[in-house]
Order: C-alpha cells, then sequence, then structure tokens
C-alpha cells in the first residue's frame, strides 16, 4: 500500500469508429485519472486530470498514450502540474511515451510545470510518428511561483523530449536545470523571464514568416520560429508575465491553424475561465 499515489501507470487508447474518434482503452493508477473524451468533428477531445495536488519526491510515473490509425485526438491538462519540495532529497519522475499511427492526429497543449522551492523532478517523453501522422505539441515550464516572488529556487528539473517519424529521430529536446550550479538568469540564458515554452508542429506544410512576424508585435515576450523541415516547425517562448506568455502560445496556436496547407489541423480548444496557463502563479 505504501506505493499507492507514489508508483503510478496510465494508459489510454484511441480509436476511429465510423465517423469519430473513441477512447477504446483506459487504465489508470492514482493519481492519475480517466475522464470522459467527448467527440466534437469526428475529434475526441480530452483533459487529463490527476487527484493529487502534484508530484513530490520519489514518486514514480509513467504515462502510455496510443493514437490508432485515423484516430483524430486533442489532449489538454486540467492545471498546471506542480512538483513539490523532495524533503527526502528523491527524484520524481514522469515517463511518457505516446504512439501515433499512420493517418492520425495527435493535438497536445499542456499548462506550465511549476517547480516549487527544492523540488528535484524529472520528465522524459517519447513521440513515435508514422510517417503520415500530424503533432501539435505545446509544453511549458516556470522559474518558480512567481506570484510569490519564487525565482530558480528548486534543486533540479531535467527535461527530454524526443519525436520520432517512421523510426528516425526528427526532434530532440534536453535540459536539465540545477540553479544552484548555474547562472540561469544571466542575460543570454533565461534574462529576467519566469515562463518558457515549446511548441512543435509535425505532418503539415507550414510558413514560418507570417508567425515570426506575429511574434515580434507581442510585448514581454521573445519567441523564435524555425523551420525544420518541411513540415516541421518549432517555436519556443519565453517571457515574464503570465498573461503575456499565455497569450502568445494562443497566438502561435492561431496562426498555425492558419497556415496550414490541407486546411486547419492543428485546433485546440480554447482553455475554460481559470485555466490561464497559470498566469502569475
Amino acid at each position: 500500500m505504501a506505493t499507492v499515489g507514489r508508483s503510478a501507470r496510465l494508459e489510454l487508447v484511441f480509436s476511429k469508429r465510423r465517423e469519430r474518434t473513441i477512447l477504446s482503452h483506459s487504465y489508470a493508477e492514482p493519481p492519475f485519472r480517466t475522464g470522459q473524451a467527448f467527440s466534437a468533428d469526428g475529434t475526441a477531445r480530452m483533459i487529463l486530470a490527476w487527484s493529487a495536488p502534484g508530484v513530490f519526491g520519489g514518486d514514480c510515473l509513467e504515462q502510455r498514450i496510443r493514437v490508432e490509425r485515423r484516430s483524430s485526438v486533442s489532449l489538454a491538462s486540467q492545471s498546471a502540474l506542480q512538483a513539490h519540495p523532495a524533503t527526502t532529497g528523491r527524484l520524481a519522475t514522469l515517463q511518457t511515451t505516446i504512439d501515433v499511427e499512420d493517418e492520425a492526429e495527435l493535438r497536445c497543449e499542456w499548462d506550465p510545470l511549476i517547480p516549487f522551492p527544492a523540488a528535484r523532478f524529472s520528465q522524459r517523453i517519447a513521440v513515435n510518428l508514422a510517417p503520415s501522422a500530424v503533432l501539435y505539441w505545446s509544453d511549458a515550464f516556470m522559474a518558480g511561483r512567481e506570484g510569490r516572488g519564487e525565482r530558480w529556487a528548486f534543486d533540479t528539473l531535467a527535461h527530454e523530449l524526443a519525436v520520432w517519424r517512421g523510426g528516425s529521430l526528427v526532434y530532440l529536446e534536453r535540459y536539465s536545470l540545477e540553479p544552484a550550479a548555474q547562472m540561469l538568469e544571466s542575460r543570454w540564458v533565461a534574462s529576467d523571464c519566469c515562463y518558457f515554452g515549446t511548441v512543435l508542429a509535425v505532418g503539415r506544410s507550414l510558413e514560418s514568416g507570417m508567425l515570426q512576424d506575429a511574434l515580434s508585435r507581442c510585448k514581454e515576450v521573445s519567441g523564435a520560429v524555425d523551420s525544420l523541415d518541411s513540415d516541421l516547425m518549432l517555436v519556443r517562448l519565453m517571457a515574464r508575465p503570465g498573461s503575456s506568455f499565455h497569450d502568445a502560445r494562443t497566438l502561435v496556436r492561431n496562426v498555425l491553424c492558419l497556415t496550414a496547407a490541407g486546411g486547419p489541423a492543428f485546433e485546440v480548444d480554447e482553455p475554460a475561465a481559470g485555466q490561464r496557463a497559470a498566469a502569475d502563479w
């Protein structure tokens, strides 16, 4: 019983049935929870929820998600994931594996991770795309609870996002932050920003010029757009205020939707009131 809520697994499988996508299999151990998947325009939309206030030192959590052929899925977080102080000095880990089959589409938009003082957290994400799969991915993290004046007070934060397509690695993002040993507030690293995000769009031909122009007009936001391939675009964002960061993420989503060749491939539901990117937490 001591491992309940500390070592847990989540499994989700989405399948195409006639003209809509359904959640065909789900399994969750606490603190993971499986809610209902709502179908809209053939897409299964689901909010991933937790029954715990966050992750704690020593937690070992695993997520496995499969989107079967021709399915369309939109996933979002219920709220920001909080990494609590590691009072025992142990690392909390979250391993996520996602498989997206041919002609399937997956859209994920996650609220920023919030590391508390003395938190120790590591997350590894592997996304395996079939050659004709489509992915929209948007994740973020904060330097701390900005509203409480906490910045870079956590012990360690490690992150890895690896995206494979047809068995080949097309994108790898990896970093390990240790504020006590690194000058993270220097001008050429984080400067005075508190919010940091990555947006990755794979599987649609996209025009980067319009998006870069739009981001350049965002106040209090630094953003860069890179076309890594004809159908692979990377956007990096950083900002000091949470409201500006949220607006920039929304702008990126909307512009990518408008400029996607073949139609609006990257539509993601607007977060409900009260779920605005953990703004100024």
